[in-house]
């Protein structure tokens, strides 16, 4: 989060300079807005928001191509009447609300007869929306695109199924697009994450763009910081708009000069913003509680804290983990040298049975299901069984033990690599408890939790 957080700062103000102003010359515009979608259910705002967005340009001075509920066709042919206008052009910008994807990294944009039952559908029924980012680089200096289509698309499930063994191509939200020179993209929420459509008439994110894009004495990274914190207070955190920028000057979409107070406060601002001290970042807050940078501030406040904390947990967890390692290690050299005893007499022509009494474990003998789940391992799910014979556990890759009470331990070496222990509880025919996964050579390490089915 912190990581984040100052990229956002980082990358808007880094782009602030004393060039001359982006505003005057030919502005091209092309505004898209899908709502109606044909195979599936209809989205409340990506109209309103193009139509409101759409109004506010031309109050600007540009020349707008504006479509709305396109077809396939239909937004191909605006796209191309759009790449005619560009030409000559100093500023293009580009706005689309609506459906969007990404597969294999690349963005598409969907129009309104989209079905995606076919792999083919990537080719025929979307838009590509680095043809559009091409297109306007080709012609125009200065290029902007806002791009509020992150929303959670019901058709992906569709494509999921054409694609096959493919379909983990196929990404949440939006890729990240790198900007070329001269042209900012602008996300409505980070890369990979799903954004909101909203309740009223706009989505948080036009809704603040419409609502800062006209301030006099605002360049466009002013706009954009003051559209991310109104997204981030609407939306209670869950929504961070992002961007992309190579821009080599200042764009006004209106051309009033900063006020000294406005001067002021970002004069200050740029002396906190780079600091790993909360104390001296809340200098800003406690100046302009309510200025343009304060959510961001306080996020950026917040998660230093959060910061300082984590690290000095992180030595007593790690200490922990060792221990349990340590631990499972020892049970399983037991467990181990059981077997070989076990074997080296069964080769000898010794009758175990007759010679050993009857482990008190011997209740759980047979072979069980182990099932492990996590979130933060790279494999989300992982099955294999076990075999238990009077208390000792065994597969290919481990084995643990089991003791009278049902107490479960268990360590095992994956084909990819690693060390994984798992400790719990059998009782009558089922179990569960918790599992580390560690690559000690990668200081990596996950954990999860698993249930144990007895099968035979």
């Amino acid at each position: 989060m912190l990581r984040i957080l100052c990229i956002f700062a980082l990358t808007i103000l880094s782009s602030i300079s004393d060039s001359q102003l982006a505003h005057a010359g030919k502005k091209v515009a092309l505004v898209i807005g899908n709502s109606a979608y044909k195979y599936t259910a209809a989205l409340a705002n990506p109209r309103n928001d193009a139509q409101d967005f759409a109004n506010s340009l031309k109050t600007f001075g540009f020349e707008v191509l504006d479509g709305f509920d396109l077809d396939k066709a239909g937004m191909d042919a605006l796209i191309r009447k759009y790449a005619e206008a560009l030409v000559g052009a100093d500023t293009g910008v580009f706005f689309y609300a609506g459906h969007g994807l990404q597969v294999t990294g690349q963005n598409y944009l969907a129009p309104i007869d989209t079905q995606l039952t076919t792999a083919s559908a990537l080719d025929f029924e979307l838009v590509k929306l680095d043809l559009i980012q091409r297109t306007m680089e080709r012609e125009a200096g200065t290029n902007i695109i806002f791009l509020d289509a992150c929303r959670n698309n019901p058709l992906t499930r569709n494509l999921s199924r054409s694609l096959g063994t493919r379909s983990v191509e196929i990404g949440n939200g939006l890729a990240s697009v790198e900007a070329g020179q001269g042209t900012l993209i602008s996300f409505s929420t980070q890369p990979g994450a799903v954004a909101l459509d909203g309740g009223g008439r706009n989505s948080p994110f036009t809704a603040a763009l419409v609502k800062h894009i006209g301030k006099p004495g605002d360049d466009l990274s002013d706009i954009l910081i003051k559209v991310r914190t109104d997204v981030i207070e609407a939306t209670g955190r869950s929504q961070v708009p992002w961007e992309h920028s190579s821009l080599t000057s200042r764009f006004y979409f209106t051309d009033r000069p900063a006020t000294e107070d406005e001067a002021a406060e970002l004069a200050l601002w740029e002396k906190v913003k780079d600091s790993l001290d909360p104390d001296v970042i809340s200098e800003y807050t406690r100046e302009y509680p309510q200025g343009t940078f304060a959510v961001l501030a306080r996020s950026l406040v917040d998660a230093l804290k959060k910061q300082k904390e984590a690290a000095t947990k992180s030595a007593e967890t790690e200490a922990r983990q060792q221990r349990e390692l340590e631990s499972a290690r020892q049970e399983v050299k037991r467990a181990q040298a059981a077997v070989k005893a076990a074997e080296e007499a069964k080769r000898a022509g010794v009758n175990i049975a007759a010679l050993t009494p009857s482990s008190p474990a011997a209740k759980f003998n047979g072979r069980w299901r182990v099932v492990r789940t996590s979130q933060t391992c790279a494999k989300k799910v992982v099955e294999f069984d076990v075999n238990i014979k009077d208390g000792v556990a065994m597969t290919g890759r481990g084995s643990g033990s089991v003791t009278a009470a049902g107490d479960f331990s268990f360590t095992g070496n994956p084909a990819e690599g690693g060390i994984v222990t798992f400790n719990g509880r059998l009782t009558g025919t089922t179990g569960s408890g918790k599992a580390l996964f560690r690559r000690p050579e990668r200081d990596f390490s996950c954990d999860g939790t698993f249930t144990m089915t007895k099968v035979n």
